[in-house]
């Protein structure tokens, strides 16, 4: 590049430091990293402005492009956009609770979803045209993500104009509960409403009145959240017309505003206590699946893990003590509790479930001051443990609850647990006598 060609760049590098250097030095600062760095131009540019101080946010815009040229895995991306929506929540990263910001930004080409993940120093409203430089892109569903993290610089620019004043969303498909998964999108549920309740939750702006509770079809059951008032009652049956789908650790919900299209529907409709019969599954539809809400399963109990029963809990964080020591708040006197962490198997696959103190002390046939009382007479807090073993190993048990899918396969949070039939009896027997010829 001639050094007249340099000589709009280097311009702009002084508009961003300002009167900190001189031109000739960076005019030798670019000849430097173009010709013996060997960086590209717009990449130089920024190393120069860093280098020297400048503001990154007042950095002219000549790589500025539309949105719909921006694709996913982009490092440095720069664009002027209308920001559309703005929203705050709290998430837990690297062990923390952190806030960010997230919504929809858009030009004459594209809308397109951004998160903002640091927060301290953000000024971005609703309706304000804005020069974005340093994001970075990612792609979720096949959909370009926008990123604002550290290194991107915001600034206002009202001398610009963008004509877009809408986030464009596709049509909501009918579907039936049972169906919903986090990939799903938006959706048009027809259901009886089963539970609600309403919420308070924190925000900048302060405390938001949220719904909650489960609504359930002839396929199933799901859990919904109504930010606002949408006026709902138990046994209320409803078509929501335009519902957003997703999930926690595979478990589908649906969410959807007070400003919903919402009918209410008259005629005959399955009743609430037709309705809130567990649906059975067999466990090799979760294996690898999705997760499931308020589903039964039928097996076989094949191991009680290390970790169950007798276990004493930190009074503040609710963690389990390890030598009487709470990870996070030190050595505590901890409150007694029971649990029972097991592995079940119907004869398709295996499921690891959790059991609550009354789910355990209901199997066991013991209260918790009996094991306590136990444990004291043999001087053994493990003895618990060793009597699970005894009285729970191949019983055949069902079981009912919500069931979460990560890396490490499906597990449930128990809700309720009692003995089965001797069908699976024999079923357990069966498969415990191939495991010992397997070994």
């Amino acid at each position: 590049m001639q050094d007249e060609e340099l000589s709009p760049h280097v311009d702009e590098i002084m508009e961003a430091v300002g009167d900190k250097v001189s031109r000739e030095q960076v005019f030798e600062e670019l000849k430097k990293y173009l010709t013996v760095f060997r960086l590209n131009l717009p990449t130089a540019k920024r190393t120069i402005v860093k280098k020297l101080g400048g503001m990154s946010e007042n950095f002219p815009a000549s790589n500025q492009r539309k949105l719909e040229a921006i694709g996913p895995g982009e490092m440095s991306v720069s664009f002027v956009g209308k920001v559309l929506s703005v929203n705050d929540k709290e998430i837990e990263s690297q062990g923390a609770r952190k806030r960010i910001v997230y919504g929809m930004i858009g030009d004459e080409t594209a809308v397109v979803p951004y998160t903002a993940w640091e927060i301290a120093d953000l000024k971005i409203e609703k309706g304000w045209v804005v020069s974005v430089r340093n994001a970075y892109t990612t792609e979720y569903q096949g959909r370009v993500q926008l990123n604002f993290g550290t290194r991107t610089g915001i600034k206002r620019d009202e001398a610009t104009e963008i004509r877009v004043e809408s986030i464009p969303s596709a049509p909501a498909k009918p579907a039936k509960i049972g169906d919903i998964n986090e990939n799903s999108g938006r959706v048009e549920v027809t259901g009886r409403i089963l539970s609600i309740e309403k919420k308070l939750v924190g925000g900048e702006k302060g405390a938001r009145e949220i719904f909650t509770g489960m609504i359930a079809d002839e396929t199933g059951r799901i859990r919904f959240t109504v930010w606002g008032d949408a006026r709902l009652k138990e046994g209320d049956v409803v078509k929501i017309n335009s519902a957003f789908a997703k999930a926690w650790k595979g478990i589908p919900q649906i969410s959807f505003d007070e400003k919903a299209d919402i009918t209410r529907i008259k005629g005959a409709f399955p009743s609430a206590k037709e309705l809130s019969v567990a649906k059975g599954v067999e466990i090799s539809e979760l294996v690898g699946g999705n997760g499931a809400a308020d589903v039964t399963v039928s097996g076989v109990i094949l191991q009680i893990k290390e970790g169950s029963g007798l276990v004493f809990r930190c009074p503040e964080c609710k963690r389990v003590l390890q030598k009487g020591t709470c990870r996070i708040h030190g050595k505590v006197e901890g409150t007694a509790d029971l649990r029972i962490k097991a592995v079940v198997d119907d004869g398709t696959g295996a499921l690891s479930v959790v059991m609550n103190r009354g789910i355990t002390e209901e199997l066991l046939e013991m209260s918790i001051d009996e094991c306590i009382e136990k444990a004291r007479e043999v001087m053994d807090y493990d003895v618990v443990k060793d009597l699970l073993d005894e009285r729970l190993i191949a019983k055949p048990i069902e079981i009912a609850g919500n069931v979460t899918v990560d890396e490490y396969g499906p597990m449930m949070i128990a809700q309720s647990a009692h003995g089965t039939d001797i069908k699976v009896k024999e079923k357990a027997e069966k498969l415990l006598l191939e495991l010992e010829e397997s070994e």
